[in-house]
């Protein structure tokens, strides 16, 4: 079977392993440990360390995720998602819409952060932190 590609798609499978980039922090204490990107073709989860891309950060509060990967059964799952600091994520689909969605995390690690961002607001007011 033959997959055309782009230059952008071809250029991205070139790139290191995304594993490299992880976990991804965020300026309030969030952190992404890992990606689970499904498969179109089997609907099984590609491993990070089999996914290729790029990831910009253009503000502290937002990582934009460019990833390939070629699946064991043989199709090319291609992704673009937006992780956000407020625990939320973003995936363009194939209609070139945003779907948006929550990360599952436990009330102890949102805590421990909504007391970092008031904290660090804290440490502005008074000159502390930049």
């Amino acid at each position: 079977m033959s997959v055309v590609m782009t230059d952008e798609q071809r250029a991205l499978l070139n790139t290191p392993a995304l594993s490299g980039h992880f976990p991804l922090h965020f300026k309030y204490g969030y952190t992404v440990t890992a990606l689970d990107v499904t498969c179109d073709g089997c609907n099984k989860i590609i491993p990070l360390a089999r996914m290729h891309g790029r990831i910009s950060r253009s503000s502290p509060f937002v990582a934009d995720v460019r990833a390939i990967a070629y699946c064991d059964c043989g199709k090319v799952a291609i992704q673009r998602i937006r992780l956000w600091d407020d625990m939320t994520f973003s995936v363009l689909n194939g209609d070139g819409e945003w779907q948006v969605g929550r990360t599952a995390i436990t009330w102890k690690s949102r805590l421990r952060i909504k007391v970092r961002k008031i904290s660090l607001r804290f440490k502005q007011r008074l000159g502390l932190a930049s």
